[in-house]
């Protein structure tokens, strides 16, 4: 098999057509009855790189996007987990569809249904260690990022490397990380605060597994997303620092990933939405003032240039002592642009004007 006819398929890729060939079709039906039975529910295909799982290789993985359209909150699914709610999907669309009263179900048997409180991954941080190995402490704000590679806020990250007495060593550095090799070694993990998170999340926390843990270590479940304070520290010994310590430190990152619970949104998106538009309603009120105000004030500045010109061209007259004007003079004059009634308005005035001099004709 070729893809484009350009190039043959490898394992990895023909693996990746697979999921894609048996996901596809269950997704489009799942979303086709979403819409025929009022779900608000979209179901979309998230192709899930090893770098985005925090992994050194590997290939692309197939998750199911499911989306709450009424709230914009989201979750990934396995595919083995929406082959599961397939089959509830079409035991209540049939009983829908044969008429049954009684087809929608409560919402913990809804297979639509996703608990908006279910923690989802927010984004991952990859924290380069390398500069630990020379005894170079790490602080930086890390950008926060999900698995299209987008920005979903900041994460706050500090490493410190540290004596036996937990004293920060800010004056040491290390020239070779082999020189570590049988010493003692303390480092210092600090995860003092996320920032800029998506409104959508009311609560949030942090977990990553470090050198050789078998289970991830959590920081505190923080509300906010603006700036959710986790003041999260770690102390981590190592007695002694073995080379393969060193070459984790010189060779991979420390990949933090930031989970989160999603606001009970409904109510307060509708009403947002409600005030969006309502704003959005009074700018273009204002914006249509604004224009008429524009074209009235281009409106007088034409009349008030016309009638400077019907002046002028009677100060002419005058002191030509010309008792008429031409027609064609003022009608030039009248012309030059559109007619606005304001002119004419204006032409009046200058017409009514008693003079002894000139007249029109």
């Amino acid at each position: 098999m070729f893809l484009s006819g350009t190039r043959q398929l490898g394992n990895t890729d023909m693996l990746l057509l697979d999921d894609l060939v048996k996901v596809l079709p269950i997704m489009n039906e799942a979303n086709a009855m979403s819409d025929e039975l009022n779900k608000h529910v979209k179901y979309d295909i998230a192709m899930i790189s090893p770098q985005a799982r925090g992994d050194m290789e590997g290939r692309t993985e197939i998750h199911i996007l499911m989306q709450n359209k009424m709230t914009g909150n989201e979750w990934q699914l396995e595919q083995n987990d929406l082959v599961g709610r397939k089959y509830l999907m079409q035991e209540m669309y049939q009983n829908f569809m044969e008429g049954d009263d009684h087809w929608d179900v409560p919402k913990d048997k809804d297979p639509f249904w996703e608990p908006p409180d279910t923690p989802v991954l927010i984004g991952t941080v990859h924290v380069y260690l390398a500069s630990l190995a020379h005894l170079i402490y790490i602080a930086e704000d890390l950008q926060l990022i999900d698995y299209k590679g987008a920005r979903q806020g900041y994460l706050r990250v500090e490493i410190y490397p540290c004596d036996a007495r937990w004293n920060l060593l800010e004056d040491e550095v290390n020239d070779q990380p082999s020189d570590l090799v049988g010493q003692h070694l303390r480092l210092l993990v600090k995860i003092p605060h996320a920032s800029c998170l998506p409104a959508r999340i009311s609560k949030s926390f942090c977990k990553y597994k470090f050198y050789l843990d078998g289970e991830a270590t959590e920081t505190d479940e923080i509300e906010g997303s603006a700036k959710p304070e986790y003041k999260y520290e770690q102390r981590l010994p190592f007695d002694p620092v073995t080379k393969q310590l060193t070459e984790y430190l010189t060779n991979t990152f420390l990949k933090i990933e930031v989970w989160g619970r999603q606001k009970h949104t409904m109510v307060k998106l509708l009403d947002r939405e409600k005030t969006s538009m309502q704003l959005l309603t009074k700018m273009e009120e204002n914006y249509k003032k604004a224009v008429e105000m524009n074209v009235l004030k281009k409106r007088e500045e034409r009349s008030h240039m016309k009638l400077d010109k019907i002046h002028t061209l009677v100060d002419k007259a005058q002191k030509l002592h010309k008792e008429t004007i031409a027609v064609k003079d003022l009608d030039t004059i009248l012309h030059s642009s559109v007619r606005f009634k304001g002119v004419s308005d204006a032409v009046a005035l200058v017409a009514n004007r008693p003079s002894s001099a000139c007249s029109l004709q």
